[in-house]
């Protein structure tokens, strides 16, 4: 029937969702648990359907578990807020409480949005404002609406900041909350069509000042959505590509592109990498993915600590994180990608610049 069919498509979506980012490893398991609390009695009742689909859940599902208990999957469990140092349960549960009201506020869902560290990144909300009356609406719709399938989107909409309360760091994280898109626009979208039905009721005769409220708040939410849209454009283009370059990785691929046309006259290429420079911080996965190089050339990539600095050597690249570089060997060439501070004996060849004129890298040698 079609319904079983339905039960397999979405026993394959959750199960290939694991695959993604990891957000779903909290998501889909407290969904279940949602749908159970919710609609346990006819769950139960069709029972035997439900066999086949967890099986084919299950065989997603297994190779995760396997790497939870073998694998590094679990490799950044000190960021947990429960695995914080000198910190007791009840310390935890309440700085995880304080995480996930933060996601509600006004400042992270219309005004402000992301917060790195002690700044608000972008300045702008990740809901528009003419949205939030029609969340208001579409909220108190469902919860009067004592229907059990709205009740779930309650449920989707309590468990979503989980993913990023969890963890101590960069609270506010929209990437691991990206799972409330949906949601919102869902009870944006019900609270809309609650609105029409409303105004179709109380304002349905042709008496002018009924048809002219009814153009005057149509003309009202144009005016608003054009004005948040193109507030969000200012701010995108304007703002956001000048100050939080580095936020993008911004300059990697000038990089790269460099070492690609470049980097067959050197023995050795150099890459600053920088753990606090979001632009810096990766530079090793740009080189190896885009250049491309060879899988087994670094998945095992071999690391040394040195004075509290880590130096990664692959094939003849090395990147050194906050560590003095070393000088050519005699009868080496060797490519610097470098910090404007950095070689400064060295013959500049080229420069990658943010947009606001910033130096990302220098790129040089040693004549």
């Amino acid at each position: 029937t079609k319904k079983t069919r339905d039960l397999f498509f979405t026993a394959l979506v959750f199960g290939l969702s694991f695959h993604s980012y990891y957000v779903t490893y909290f998501f889909i398991p407290l969904s279940m648990i949602g749908l159970l609390l919710i609609f346990g009695k006819e769950l139960w009742q069709n029972k035997t359907k439900l066999i086949l689909p967890l099986l084919l859940l299950a065989v997603f599902v297994l190779p995760h578990i396997y790497h939870a208990l073998y694998g590094n999957i679990l490799n950044r469990g000190s960021l947990l807020v429960f695995s914080q140092p000198n910190q007791t349960l009840w310390e935890g549960v309440l700085l995880f409480l304080k995480n996930s009201s933060s996601f509600y506020w006004i400042d992270f869902l219309f005004d402000k949005g992301y917060r790195v560290g002690g700044e608000w990144f972008g300045k702008h909300g990740v809901l528009y404002w003419f949205e939030l009356p029609l969340i208001l609406i579409g909220l108190f719709s469902v919860i009067r609406s004592k229907n059990k399938k709205a009740y779930f989107l309650l449920w989707w909409l309590l468990i979503y900041p989980i993913p990023s309360s969890i963890t101590a760091d960069n609270v506010n994280q929209t990437l691991r909350t990206s799972i409330s898109v949906p949601i919102f626009q869902i009870i944006a979208a019900y609270g809309a069509w609650q609105l029409i039905l409303w105004f179709q009721k109380k304002f349905s005769s042709d008496i002018p000042w009924k048809l002219w409220f009814k153009r005057g708040v149509v003309f009202v939410f144009i005016v608003a959505i054009v004005a948040c849209v193109w507030e969000y454009r200012r701010k995108y283009f304007e703002r956001y590509a000048y100050k939080y370059a580095p936020m993008s990785q911004y300059g990697m691929k000038e990089m790269v592109d460099y070492i690609r046309d470049h980097g067959d006259q050197y023995d050795r290429i150099v890459i600053t990498g920088h753990v606090s420079d979001p632009a810096r911080r990766r530079p090793v996965l740009f080189v190896a993915y885009y250049l491309p190089i060879e899988p087994e050339k670094y998945q095992t990539l071999p690391k040394r600590l040195a004075h509290e600095s880590i130096v990664v050597d692959f094939d003849k690249y090395q990147v050194i994180y906050n560590h003095r570089k070393k000088m050519p060997k005699p009868g080496e060439k060797v490519l610097y990608i470098v910090r404007e501070t950095e070689c400064q004996e060295a013959k500049v060849h080229h420069r990658i610049y943010y947009p606001n004129g910033e130096v990302v890298y220098k790129i040089c040698e040693f004549m």
